[in-house]
């Protein structure tokens, strides 16, 4: 790498590498982890930059009984794009037991998040990843003192869900808080009190597919 481009700040230096990376997607991951590669060996320096890119998918599944695996507290985290986190099957649990000795807020960079039987998760620690495209809730239970906000968010699927909130606020899923959401799914949720619908009537309008288990409590007719 010429000599001129190294005397750059290292936040510019981080824009290259990613330029240079391409666009974040599945059908690149192969080409992308090929190229992080090749930089990562340049120098130190460029190196450190384009380390963190070689981790961008990490799938992590609590193991009942052995504890959390240390390895992942080694892991470089603030490159990950990808987190599908779990319990195993007939089991359930806090996040961080499952990303012990690491926690939710470690991870910066996040555009795919899906979580499978975990309790008592805060929304308002998804709504900080601003690049936040895919969102996953399967068998989760959240906690919620306002609208779910997430400004990026394209898809959000909440499968067996059960949430704990206050019945006399707004509706949770809207608008305001998921102005780019195109493709909503809602399934197997549970029963809903009628002072508190789940998704406000603009939203339902704004996705381009929508996907539900029809119960006359669950989403409120826009018309």
């Amino acid at each position: 790498m010429p000599s001129s481009l190294l005397s750059l700040p290292d936040e510019l230096l981080a824009h290259i590498v990613d330029q240079a990376l391409g666009e974040y997607a599945p059908r690149l991951y192969k080409e992308r982890q090929a190229t992080a590669w090749a930089l990562s060996l340049v120098n130190r320096r460029i190196g450190a930059i384009a380390q963190p890119r070689l981790v961008e998918v990490v799938h992590v599944e609590y193991e009942g009984g052995q504890g959390p695996s240390p390895s992942i507290g080694r892991l470089p985290v603030n490159g990950v794009r990808t987190l599908h986190s779990s319990h195993p099957p007939f089991s359930g649990g806090p996040l961080e037991r499952v990303l012990a000795p690491l926690s939710l807020t470690d991870f910066d960079a996040l555009r795919d998040l899906r979580l499978v039987r975990v309790s008592d998760l805060p929304l308002e620690q998804i709504s900080r990843f601003n690049e936040l495209r895919v969102l996953v809730l399967d068998h989760v239970t959240f906690n919620a003192d306002a609208p779910f906000t997430s400004c990026a968010l394209e898809r959000l699927t909440l499968f067996d869900c059960h949430e704990y909130v206050d019945l006399e606020r707004p509706e949770l899923l809207a608008s305001a808080g998921l102005p780019a959401l195109r493709h909503l799914y809602l399934l197997r949720l549970p029963q809903r009190n009628r002072r508190r619908q789940l998704v406000a009537p603009g939203l339902l309008h704004q996705v381009e597919t929508l996907g539900f288990d029809f119960r006359d409590d669950m989403v409120r007719s826009g018309s």
